[in-house]
């Protein structure tokens, strides 16, 4: 007899590794389709809320764990899960509770049993070190070294806004100012941003730093400056992937689809797999139809 091609548990293993490739939009059609196939699976729940995961959607996460543990109150994937979750939101004693839960399970192999037991020992020390920055911060002694590692702490949980704000309190200037950059976009203040990026880029032979620069003023809709930043980026590396993409996306959203289409090809002459290479195949088959097409 052959295997069937939607056999539930091939299924389960095709979305996690989706998910480790960065395909999440794979991952997740794949994971609801075992669901679909295998509803009272706990499993296909808890790869469903990991996936979740890593791409930034806790609240989707959190509900496919409970799901997952209403299921099979001792699933560890969904008890892990759902530490990671109480982690990010610095509850590091309901973390740690999760962690031991999941390795309470007698169905751990050795190898996911060290890396819970590698993940608690590494959520211990995370509790201890931001408690410790968090007292000397309150109690004014902490230094610009220590507010830095504590904004470190904070980005690491998702916290940008907060972690944006101990930087610019003690250090805008030198050594801290690109991670403050970083943490201004990710708080969404892409204006404070760019100034950050611009002046990061000034002398310096770094791409990365005009694409970012870029990318924070194509998040303000100015488009034109953003592609300034890329063709900057790409006067240093003229194979930098992502200011390739990302200038590509900007012609796009100015009404440029040919000079898009051709931006996009370069882009796939650099970078012709992964999730980013599937996209932008999409993207230029509706930019540039068969030849032919539409004739009578």
């Amino acid at each position: 007899m052959r295997i069937r091609p939607d056999f539930g548990p091939g299924l389960n293993r095709l979305a996690a590794a989706y998910g480790r490739l960065g395909f999440s939009n794979e991952a997740v059609a794949t994971i609801r389709r075992a669901i679909e196939l295998e509803p009272k699976i706990a499993e296909h729940r808890s790869i469903l809320g990991h996936v979740l995961l890593g791409m930034g959607v806790d609240g989707a996460a959190a509900a496919a764990f409970k799901q997952a543990i209403a299921l099979d109150p001792g699933e560890p994937k969904a008890h892990a899960g759902l530490a990671e979750l109480a982690r990010r939101g610095g509850r590091y004693d309901e973390a740690l509770s999760e962690i031991d839960l999941a390795l309470a399970d007698d169905r751990l192999d050795r190898r996911q049993r060290e890396t819970l037991q590698a993940t608690r020992a590494a959520v211990l020390a995370e509790k201890t070190k931001a408690s410790d920055l968090e007292a000397r911060a309150a109690a004014g002694t902490a230094s610009a070294a220590d507010m830095a590692a504590l904004a470190e702490i904070l980005a690491a949980r998702g916290e940008w806004e907060r972690a944006a704000l101990l930087l610019e309190s003690t250090a805008p200037q030198g050594p801290a100012r690109e991670p403050l950059a970083y943490y201004l976009f990710r708080a969404g203040r892409f204006r404070e941003a760019h100034e950050a990026y611009a002046s990061l880029a000034q002398g310096s032979s770094r791409p990365d730093l005009e694409i970012n620069n870029g990318a924070a003023l194509a998040r303000l809709g100015s488009d034109p400056q953003a592609i300034e930043a890329f063709d900057r980026a790409l006067t240093i590396d003229a194979n930098a992937d992502r200011a390739l993409l990302y200038r590509a996306n900007a012609l796009l959203r100015l009404g440029k689809p040919d000079e898009a289409a051709a931006a996009y090809k370069r882009f796939l002459e650099v970078k012709p797999d992964g999730e980013s290479a599937e996209q932008v195949r999409r993207i230029l088959a509706q930019l540039t139809p068969p030849a032919g097409a539409g004739q009578p």
